[in-house]
């Protein structure tokens, strides 16, 4: 019966069978086409969790628990680590994009639905830093089958599932899940408001979630732990819940200032501003009419905004490097008006004709976004999409509308796919780029192409294993978590990563007094602009200093020391990394 019903859809759904295996294409090709040095901090938790270690307990976890043991989970596979992580990435990118179209065929026809998900999702696999994989697409997943769920479920069973996946939201990341998971609540409340013994159905299956997810933590008397790294460390390595609820808005360092107030401007005040005025002068009671000029009012602002930001960006193009950052601007930035849409939308829910539920989500999903990385296009994607398919939903009652979608169609897979073939993954100097297939017999890493890290991981393992007397720890810093997974190698301390956001002020000093008191075998450092560290400071830490540089200042003190060697050092995806290894090891060095 399953396989006569997944038949059936399929055959009935022709526009997205081709947009679903075009996607496929452009996900294949880049998923496993590069290899950033950064990437594995989960998968080393798997790896400890593997053997008999525990999150929160015996490492520094700052996540909800569920990705631990799905990292873990994903570790089980065994060889060629990366490869089935990115395989699964991939089935989780399907899985998505299926979730996506049923998100978007609550409100528009197969063909526009098709037609929103391929190129919203385009946008979204085209961001920089995209590890298949990540926690962040599973918030994204569970997230849509869960409102697909509440919308058009009307069964105890589709109600109880709903619960399932909006509790595991909230387990997989606490910040932005948890307002997914208030949200996803309140839809379903409402939606059910006549009738609320139906929330028995979902509640079951938030409980026993949550019951199955921190059984492991409970049963060894870990809870407490885990309690105060998922809020008060975690919070404070964000630079605490004010300033995580505040990333919408610009920085308020001095660095930041005269840019950032600028793209506020921009970006939010102007545009919102001339659109609230817009709303006002919208007295038509007609459904079709209301939204109709609100579109008319939109579209014609945006035109206007581009053609702004371009002229006044090359008049003042020198002095604030605009030109430079044009592309940012304009793509990264000019994406925020798909939220401006939905909001207004949501405004005219007394009128409009499309399903509230599913505004109120999109609107939701704008505000959980303040509590992680701010509007990305990871985060806002949907609110692209819903855009794309509102301007091809009106085409027959306004035309211009149609022609800025088909604008929109021609310039975002452009864009989006040049950009990806450029840089396969950027993130704060890592720079991977797109590779061609590498012999290599390092298991973690085979079926990936890469530029070369093959070798350099190869070369690092060939030392290692010279070595008269065996390594059994490597200090990765901050985050080069690869070289563990290739060395096999465990961190010597309680932490996985000791990246800005991902460790506190507070664990660092404890880890800097751990690390003193222990046998550091071998330490590996990636070299970090200045400017890293002065951004990470005035978000986190309000410029008072971060304690990760003590414990760089400890492990070069010691490094430079007569009790160790150079191992290594080269350029590895545009970063520099210099590796040591004590003395006594006796291992055969590369020239």
């Amino acid at each position: 019966m399953m396989v006569k019903k997944i038949s059936s859809f399929f055959f009935s759904n022709k526009f997205f069978i081709f947009f679903f295996l075009l996607y496929n294409f452009f996900l294949v090709t880049w998923n496993y086409n590069y290899l950033p040095i950064t990437e594995g901090w989960f998968l080393l938790a798997g790896k400890l969790i593997s053997e008999g270690k525990l999150p929160y307990i015996d490492f520094y976890a700052y996540l909800t628990p569920f990705y631990y043991w799905f990292s873990y989970f994903i570790y089980q596979l065994g060889e060629n680590l990366i490869f089935h992580a990115r395989l699964i990435g991939q089935v989780i990118f399907c899985l998505i994009f299926y979730y996506t179209y049923a998100f978007f065929r609550i409100n528009f026809n197969s063909l526009v639905s098709s037609i929103a998900t391929f190129f919203s999702l385009l946008v979204y696999l085209s961001s920089a830093a995209i590890i298949t994989y990540d926690f962040t697409h599973l918030i994204t997943l569970f997230s849509l089958i869960s409102i697909v769920l509440i919308i058009n479920s009307n069964n105890k069973f589709g109600y109880f599932f709903s619960g399932v996946f909006s509790s595991l939201v909230f387990l997989t990341k606490q910040s932005n899940g948890f307002v997914i998971f208030i949200f996803l609540a309140i839809i379903f409340i409402v939606k059910n408001r006549n009738d609320i013994k139906k929330l028995i159905y979902p509640l079951s299956g938030i409980l026993i979630t949550f019951l199955i997810v921190l059984y492991p933590i409970i049963l060894n008397n870990g809870f407490k732990d885990f309690f105060l790294q998922i809020t008060l460390h975690a919070g404070n390595s964000k630079g605490g819940i004010i300033s995580s609820l505040t990333n919408l808005f610009p920085p308020k360092s001095d660095y930041y200032s005269i840019k950032n107030i600028f793209n506020f401007l921009f970006d939010t005040f102007l545009p919102l501003l001339i659109l609230f005025l817009a709303f006002y002068k919208i007295k038509s009671k007609d459904i079709v009419q209301k939204e109709s000029k609100l579109l008319s009012y939109s579209t014609y602002l945006i035109i206007f905004y581009f053609i702004l930001i371009i002229t006044f960006g090359l008049y003042l193009g020198v002095r604030f490097n605009f030109i430079d950052n044009i592309n940012i601007f304009f793509w990264n930035k000019a994406y925020l008006w798909s939220g401006y849409y939905v909001f207004f939308l949501l405004l005219l829910s007394k009128y409009t004709r499309f399903n509230n539920y599913s505004l109120i989500f999109l609107f939701g999903l704008i505000i959980a976004s303040a509590t992680s990385a701010g509007l990305t296009a990871v985060s806002i994607f949907l609110h692209l999409g819903f855009m794309i398919g509102i301007l091809f939903h009106f085409k027959s009652i306004f035309n211009s509308s149609f022609i800025l979608g088909i604008i929109l169609l021609i310039s975002i897979p452009t864009h989006s796919i040049f950009k990806k073939y450029d840089t396969g993954y950027y993130w704060w100097g890592v720079n991977a780029k797109l590779g061609s297939k590498i012999s290599t017999d390092n298991v973690i890493i085979k079926n990936i192409q890469n530029n070369g890290f093959s070798s350099d991981l190869d070369t690092i393992n060939s030392i290692i294993q010279s070595c008269k007397k065996s390594p059994k720890n490597l200090l990765s810093f901050p985050h080069t978590t690869m070289l563990n997974l290739s060395t096999g190698l465990n961190p010597p301390g309680k932490a996985i990563t000791y990246w800005f956001d991902f460790l506190s002020n507070e664990h660092s000093a404890k880890e800097l007094m751990l690390l003193q008191n222990t046998n550091i075998d071998i330490i590996a450092i990636i070299e970090m602009e200045k400017i890293a560290w002065e951004v990470h400071d005035n978000l986190f830490r309000k410029g008072k200093g971060l304690e990760q540089e003590k414990v760089l200042n400890y492990i070069m003190r010691i490094a430079n020391s007569e009790d160790y060697l150079k191992m290594y050092e080269n350029k590895i995806n545009d970063r520099f990394v210099n590796i040591y290894i004590r003395k006594d090891f006796n291992c055969k060095i590369k020239d």
